[in-house]
């Protein structure tokens, strides 16, 4: 485990962070039917014409394989590349508001530039995330 990866656990586990960045992402197929067992919540398929890839949205809008008590996920190991990508500080999207790329912890000043970047990127996402949902069940 990487020296953010390891930070970022330690946040989780004392209570600071709740790994609200888990959320809804696109996933492989394969990536799912292996976990199946691993996954305790209800989803639903955004993308269930596409062959390879999977959009599993659940109520929370959080990922299908987010431990919902623990807030760690259930398949680190085998974690899809933009999760594996997380902190690396290539998108604003893309940042952890509480630690830096290096797995350092961010000023409060830069903690909340990122969680202001963050959110309004996510507002956006969840209100199209939504829209699909919807559009799924009326259908």
């Amino acid at each position: 485990m990487d020296k953010l990866a390891a930070a970022c656990r330690d946040l989780v586990q004392a209570g600071v962070c709740r790994a609200d960045c888990c959320g809804a992402i696109p996933m492989q197929r394969s990536l799912v039917a292996k976990h199946e067992d691993l996954i305790a919540v209800d989803y639903t398929d955004t993308m269930p014409d596409h062959e390879e890839y999977m959009f599993p949205v659940t109520d929370d809008l959080m990922c299908i394989f987010l431990d919902g008590v623990a807030r760690e996920c259930v398949i680190h190991d085998e974690s899809p590349d933009v999760c594996r990508k997380f902190g690396d500080e290539s998108h604003t999207q893309m940042c952890c508001p509480y630690l830096r790329g290096d797995g350092t912890p961010r000023t409060a000043s830069e903690r909340k530039r990122v969680q202001w970047a963050a959110s309004a990127g996510q507002a956006k996402l969840n209100g199209i995330l939504n829209a699909q949902r919807q559009s799924l069940m009326t259908n």
